[in-house]
């Protein structure tokens, strides 16, 4: 498998390290933990309810993925998809010689077209499925370059255009699963503890902050904070990227 390259002199305005996954190379997948598969799920059953679909990669690229649909609960009212297999690839930490085990999320608002409920006809439309492709997608990064994915680390799509027609945002960070329950990211399993992280889709302006100042990445969640935004994806959100409190 080819690793992104990592090149020292390559960082964004903000100092953060650039990665350019721009060597792919098509790999066997990883082989599936069952036990750890089972123990996700069981965790996620738990606070999320009954899953109601499952989406499974039909040729898989490093992992087997899946990507569990769980419909709106009084207690958690909207969709949720959790991915389960990403973690069968342990991701290299840099700097050492550990490695992570990682999956991630996105939550969608109640009545979302094509999965609440699920309709696969209604997929076939990219507005509706977009959230869901850019959650495999990024899911697959770390197995399919070798490479570490973590809190804080932003993406942009590709050529900078948006995900879909009338869709207002370019790029994504992985960050707190805001407005789900904290337990969620955090899953024992027989081989380790697995985290699990929200997708957070961001506007031009935000991955611009993001990229551009020393601790973007802090900043926009803070933002996100004080703002009430969650991991649940919201269209309509105004952006956060406004300069106008007091901070860079």
């Amino acid at each position: 498998m080819t690793t992104p390259p990592h090149r020292p002199d390559d960082v964004t305005p903000g100092g953060d390290p650039e990665f350019h996954h721009d060597d792919f190379e098509a790999v066997p997948p990883a082989p599936r933990d069952e036990e750890r598969r089972a123990a996700h799920l069981a965790h996620l059953v738990e606070l999320l309810g009954e899953e109601v679909a499952v989406a499974s990669e039909e040729v898989s690229t490093g992992v087997e993925l899946d990507v569990h649909v769980f419909a709106p609960t009084p207690e958690n009212p909207w969709v949720t998809l959790v991915t389960c297999g990403m973690s069968d690839h342990p991701m290299p930490v840099p700097g050492t010689e550990g490695t992570e085990l990682l999956e991630l999320l996105i939550a969608l608002p109640p009545g979302w077209p094509g999965l609440d409920p699920v309709d696969a006809d209604l997929l076939e439309d990219e507005r509706n499925y977009w959230p869901m492709r850019l959650l495999k997608e990024i899911a697959l990064i770390p197995s399919s370059y070798d490479a570490y994915l973590g809190w804080g680390h932003s993406l942009t799509s590709e050529d900078g255009e948006p995900y879909a027609d009338g869709v207002p945002f370019t790029g994504a960070m992985i960050g707190p699963p805001y407005s789900l329950p904290p337990a969620i990211m955090e899953v024992a399993t027989p081989s380790g503890t697995v985290r699990v992280l929200a997708v957070l889709p961001l506007t031009p302006e935000e991955l611009d902050l993001k990229v551009s100042v020393a601790d973007g990445g802090t900043i926009l969640l803070d933002r996100f904070w004080e703002a009430g935004i969650g991991a649940v994806l919201d269209p309509q959100r105004q952006s956060v990227a406004e300069r106008d409190r007091g901070r860079p």
